[in-house]
Order: C-alpha cells, then sequence, then structure tokens
C-alpha cells in the first residue's frame, strides 16, 4: 500500500463537468452491522468515458464481470449534496488495497451521496440508489449493506457491485473468511464464492459477535460488545455487564495467540468506563476510543497508556498494518490513520470533499 502522503491532491471541481484529473490515493478498513439478500443491484456506474449529461437520467445498473478501469465520475447533484455543511458523514471504510469510501447522509436522513477515493488517484462520486446502512472491509471490496431489496454486495473500486448469496446452511470457518452480522447475530462471510453462510451448529447458540483469524480459527462471544482483531490477536469489548451478572468486569479481554489465552483489561484500568470503539495495530497493540474520543494504547505487556497527542477519534479499524478513525467531532472527518500504533498519526480528507 502506498504511502498517502506521495499522492496527489487534485481534485475535480464538483461545479463543473466531471473529466479525467487526479485526487490522493487513499489507504483502508473493519466493523459494522450487515443484513440479507441474494441479489444487487449495482451503483451507478457511466458505460463509457461519458458522463451522464443529466443529474434526472435514472441510475444504471452495473453488473458486468469486466467493468471499465477506474477514471474520475463526480455526479453533479451528489457533489451538491456533499458540499452542503449540514451534511454529515454516515460512514467510511477502507479497502485492503487502498481505496477510501464515504457515505454522506443529507440532514433529514432522506438522500445520501457515496464517494470513493481510488489508489490511482481517481475519484467516484455517485448516488448509491437504495440507502446505505453500513460499508465494512472485506477481500476484494467493501460489503455494503443497503436498506430494501438487494441488501448484501461486494463494492469495488470501479463502482459495480457483485451480488452476494445468503444461505442457512452452516459452514466451519476457513482461512481468508470473515465474520459479518446481517441483522441477526454474526455469521460467516466466503469470498471465494460470495456468500454468506451459518455458523457451524455446535457455535451458533447465543452468539452475539466474532472474528477469524487469517488462519481460520473462529473466536466467538455470548457477551454484549463487539469482537475485533488482526492476525491472532483478538479484542472482546464487554460494554456492560450481562443480565443477571451486575458484578461481571466491564472492559477487554485480549488474546495474542487466537483465543487459547486470555487478559482481562478492566475499565478501571484503561482510566475511563465507556469504550467506545477498539481497533488491533499491528504487532498486537490494542487501541481504544471512549465516548469522548480519547485514545488509549493496551500494549502486550505492560500498562494502558493514554495517548495525549492522538487526535480524538471515533469509529477506529483495523485495515492490514494501519488503524483508522474518524475526527471525534464536526461529523465530516477528516479521516486519520496510524501504522505505528498510535505514536504518530497522518490526516487524510474523506472522499467526496472539494
Amino acid at each position: 500500500m502506498e504511502p498517502i502522503e506521495s499522492v496527489a491532491e487534485a481534485r475535480p471541481d464538483p461545479s463543473g463537468d466531471p473529466g479525467p484529473g487526479s485526487r490522493r490515493q487513499g489507504a483502508l478498513a473493519a466493523v459494522g452491522a450487515l443484513v440479507v439478500a441474494a441479489f444487487l443491484v449495482a451503483i451507478t456506474l457511466p458505460s463509457g468515458p461519458d458522463v451522464p449529461e443529466s443529474d434526472r437520467e435514472p441510475d444504471r445498473p452495473t453488473t458486468s464481470p469486466n467493468p471499465p478501469p477506474p477514471s474520475n465520475y463526480v455526479r453533479q447533484s451528489s457533489a451538491a449534496l456533499i458540499a452542503n455543511p449540514q451534511t454529515r458523514l454516515r460512514d467510511v471504510a477502507v479497502t485492503e488495497d487502498g481505496a477510501v469510501a464515504a457515505v454522506w447522509e443529507s440532514p433529514d436522513g432522506e438522500d445520501q451521496a457515496l464517494a470513493v477515493d481510488r489508489p490511482d488517484g481517481s475519484t467516484y462520486v455517485t448516488d448509491p440508489g437504495q440507502r446505505l446502512v453500513s460499508v465494512t472491509t472485506a477481500p476484494g471490496g467493501l460489503l455494503t449493506l443497503r436498506e430494501y431489496y438487494s441488501k448484501v454486495g461486494v463494492l469495488r473500486t470501479s463502482g459495480a457491485v457483485d451480488p452476494v448469496a445468503l444461505t442457512d446452511v452452516p459452514v466451519d470457518p476457513e482461512p481468508g473468511d470473515v465474520v459479518v452480522d446481517v441483522g441477526d447475530g454474526p455469521r460467516i462471510f466466503r469470498p471465494d464464492d460470495a456468500t454468506v453462510y451459518g455458523l457451524p451448529a455446535s457455535r451458533r447458540a447465543g452468539a452475539r459477535a466474532g472474528y477469524i483469524t487469517p488462519g481460520g480459527t473462529l473466536v466467538l462471544t455470548t457477551r454484549r460488545g463487539p469482537v475485533v482483531g488482526n492476525d491472532d490477536t483478538v479484542v472482546e469489548v464487554r460494554t456492560a455487564p450481562d443480565v443477571g451478572d451486575p458484578e461481571q468486569v466491564v472492559g477487554l479481554r485480549v488474546s495474542h495467540d487466537a483465543g487459547e489465552h486470555w487478559r482481562t483489561v478492566p475499565a478501571r484500568a484503561l482510566g475511563s468506563v465507556s469504550v467506545d470503539s477498539v481497533a488491533v495495530a499491528g504487532e498486537g497493540t490494542v487501541l481504544l476510543a471512549d465516548a469522548s474520543g480519547n485514545l488509549t494504547a493496551v500494549p502486550r505487556e505492560g500498562r494502558p497508556t493514554r495517548l495525549a497527542d492522538a487526535p480524538q477519534l471515533a469509529a477506529l479499524q483495523t485495515v492490514g498494518a494501519r488503524v483508522w478513525g474518524v475526527a471525534r467531532y464536526g461529523g465530516r472527518g477528516p479521516l486519520w490513520w496510524t501504522e505505528d500504533a498510535g505514536a504518530t498519526w497522518h490526516r487524510v480528507d474523506v472522499p467526496g470533499l472539494p
């Protein structure tokens, strides 16, 4: 993944015609809610080098197995929506190959725009057609959840969306699988055949969240709170005591050996009773943000440390060796990333902003 600082900052003028140009290169990442479906309508994508002459033209589905190469495309009505200072960032995700995608939403929640900054420096801004609930890092692109029909698909950096099948058939996890939530608890997404399966029957009861290591080990929790990971480091977040167990420790459980052994880090040791989001840096250091956006690093060994010089962030996510986060206040970014467990941070504009 090329460093973001080396990418050109030229952007298409939202008030002009879409055309060739270059933008900055992105770099991308995982955990969000997902829903059900087996077939999907693709996001608007021009069929050739020409841009539609009018924003009144309906979105055209793109299902071609060989979409055109990425190039600049800006739908003017979508660019205008993003330019409105009242428009807020609903979700953001980074792909494994370095594209950054942002879902923008109008103040009333009725209208959305999807903006993607690609690794080659080009940009893509469009109306997603259906409301997007979330976009999440997945092998080969971003797993998208839509609000209505054709709900689950994989968004490619070209702008096309490939369909994802959904079945209740249980499978044992394999290397390359990832855990997703399609609205009724964790399931297994297998990129090789673009299918979301059920959990193994023996592991399904009471499961609320999970993570699959690169080696194919499935780690699940029945507790309230997400599970995130990177390589063989897995973090279980306990956001509140379970019903009937008011003495249960609130905080983190951390394993560095794919769930074989666990270390408990209570909230009081973190300096905060709230854990808003969590991600895992490449060498196994856990980074967490509290409700105020303050960051704390939990190393493999040693005491948790407040990162006093870090930006205030929310929605932390791991993508490869990097941890990404969104600026806590303002609702319009920017994004920040670190690849040294929070020692240094790098700023990136949110896709779609001029």
